[in-house]
């Protein structure tokens, strides 16, 4: 039962930092997939039996919902931690939810979040690149801890990034994320790393990798700072980075490269936040919309 209490707090904090859930939806998800995964312990989970036990229970049509969704975040977990051995695609013929849009920053509110970190201090510097890169390149909260010095090469102004299931992209760098990036390294880094041992991009205080809770932390307080009050979290910045490409004329598959989706169906949502900007223009400019 060891193992399967440690993968399940690696999950809350997937739920946690990485989803954003509330508190009780953290909750509800851990004890469905608790559950649904019994006293199953072997090294390669079940995800297609663990959906078919949903579906089989006696449940009401919004709790299977729930369940249905708490499956598929654990099935998202296990890839991304590289735990499945194949891309299984799940199969959810009863219950349909409508999928929500993602939350994006306008251009305002991103720029005050991006001028909140106090660049007078050596964490303030550390922070503004950390907020330029994640805006910069789209990249997933655990991708950005999981970045190392060696892939970053600031002089051709790109970052090679490991996603899900150990795919490798290469994505640019906007000149203002070099800048700041720069910087970090120049001033910041060696005084944070003194023994120059860590391999690891980002690091805290103490020269140890910073974590996705830190970072999490991080994002918050300036999002606070910048005086944003609908609900964002670190992958707002990943949806704010591919809606804005999009708006600006980039074509779905070289997003879908960017974004590291292994299917440019996954990349088609924000063809759909897109259309729904459109038709809030339309509607406020037309004179009998």
């Amino acid at each position: 039962m060891k193992q399967k209490r440690e993968l399940l707090k690696r999950f809350e904090a997937y739920l946690r930092y990485e989803c954003g859930l509330s508190e009780n939806s953290v909750a509800a998800y851990l004890r469905d997939v608790e559950l649904a995964l019994g006293t199953d312990e072997r090294s390669e989970i079940d995800i297609e039996g663990l959906m078919e036990k949903v579906y089989a229970s006696d449940y009401s049509p919004s709790t299977v919902k729930r369940k249905v969704a708490a499956v598929k975040s654990f099935y998202s977990f296990l890839l991304q931690e590289g735990m499945l051995s194949r891309d299984v695609q799940l199969y959810t013929p009863t219950i349909s939810a409508e999928r929500k849009l993602p939350s994006v920053l306008n251009s305002e509110e991103l720029e005050r979040i991006l001028a909140s970190p106090d660049v007078r201090r050596h964490t303030g510097i550390r922070d503004r690149a950390i907020l330029e890169l994640m805006y910069a390149t789209g990249m997933r909260i655990s991708e950005v801890t999981e970045l190392k010095l060696k892939d970053v090469d600031l002089k051709e102004g790109i970052v090679r990034c490991v996603g899900k299931g150990g795919k490798q992209r290469v994505i640019p760098l906007t000149l203002s994320g070099v800048e700041w990036i720069s910087r970090y390294l120049e001033v910041v880094r060696p005084f944070m790393d003194k023994s120059g041992r860590s391999e690891f991009l980002w690091v805290g205080k103490s020269g140890r990798k910073l974590s996705r809770q830190a970072l999490w932390k991080m994002f918050r307080k300036y999002v606070s700072m910048a005086g944003v009050t609908k609900k964002v979290t670190p992958h707002t910045m990943r949806h704010t980075f591919a809606t804005h490409l999009l708006n600006a004329g980039m074509d779905l598959r070289t997003l879908q490269e960017l974004l590291g989706h292994s299917s440019v169906s996954t990349t088609q949502i924000y063809t759909h936040l897109d259309i729904k900007r459109l038709k809030d223009v339309y509607k406020r400019c037309h004179p009998r919309a």
